[in-house]
């Protein structure tokens, strides 16, 4: 049966010309792969290898889309709330002019807000009215409001240490990477805090983070693009949505650790960190308060 397909852009420069990337991600292989439902198709690319998390970090124009008639290889349909919903949030995030932690904290309202059996009239009707409060300014003000629940950001960077990083950089910049997750490691619960409010307070490692804009919503895209986020089970949305954020926030301490060294991340560097974290990123285990966690790990 042939199914209505997506091609990205970021596949179209994948795969055009030889394959030359060998990193631990593709080993050699473009990592292409096709997500099929009976009646919707995306054509993909797995993130964990350093030339795919490239080109789809690194280019405003990653997620254009071209439609593209193949065969589907599933007999599962998709459903229709779970393409409302994942339109939806692909919306909240593309809302320009508004900072990326206000964009998932909008996500986060959507899924707090929407019944596990909504319609599509209705989650659009939810999207619609989020799309007003940040026009005006509401949901900035909300989030400002919320609590600053340490524990959550504090452990995440205690995790952070106990992990064993498989990234490409070169030499300097991995050896330093290496000495500051090593020291997140040693260092007691109050250097540790210490340590993530220096990282908040640096004003020129705050500016590094926020020049790679383009990667921070390009990764936000791609996991609602490849991974449907936030799924099609609806009692997983809030564990779903803790999930990306931890994701998030791992990635904004390790290149903040990076600045605040001095180093500097080009396209290359920035992908290949974000690639081999992915390559090592582990379940976490299920939350009652999975919303109020993710939400945490933003502020």
């Amino acid at each position: 049966m042939t199914a209505h397909t997506y091609l990205p852009e970021f596949l179209v420069h994948l795969k055009a010309g030889n394959w030359q990337c060998r990193c631990a991600g593709c080993r050699g292989e473009l990592p292409q792969l096709a997500l099929s439902w009976r009646n919707h198709q995306r054509l993909s690319a797995d993130i964990r290898c350093d030339a795919a998390a490239r080109q789809i970090l690194c280019r405003k124009d990653a997620f254009v889309l071209h439609s593209v008639d193949e065969q589907a290889w599933s007999d599962q349909p998709l459903s229709s709330q779970a393409q409302a919903m994942n339109q939806s949030v692909i919306n909240l995030l593309i809302a320009n002019g508004h900072p990326l932690a206000i964009r998932l904290y909008a996500v986060a309202v959507l899924l707090s807000r929407t019944h596990p059996a909504a319609s599509e009239a209705q989650i659009k009707q939810v999207e619609q009215e989020l799309q007003l409060l940040l026009e005006h300014g509401y949901l900035h003000n909300a989030f400002a409001e919320l609590p600053l629940v340490a524990r959550y950001a504090h452990r995440a960077l205690q995790q952070l240490g106990e992990r064993t990083l498989d990234v490409n950089l070169d030499a300097v910049s991995g050896t330093r990477l290496m000495m500051k997750l090593n020291e997140v490691k040693v260092l007691n619960a109050g250097y540790q805090q210490q340590m993530l409010m220096t990282l908040r307070d640096n004003v020129a490692v705050q500016q590094g983070l926020a020049d790679r804009d383009v990667g921070w919503l390009n990764f936000l895209l791609y996991r609602c693009y490849h991974d449907l986020f936030p799924g099609n089970d609806a009692t997983q949305w809030p564990q779903q949505f803790m999930t990306l954020c931890a994701d998030y926030n791992a990635l904004h301490t390790l290149v903040a650790l990076l600045l605040q060294e001095g180093i500097v991340l080009d396209d290359e560097m920035f992908a290949a960190l974000v690639a081999g974290y992915l390559r090592g990123a582990q379940p976490l285990a299920e939350e009652k308060e999975a919303l109020l966690i993710g939400l945490a790990l933003l502020k």
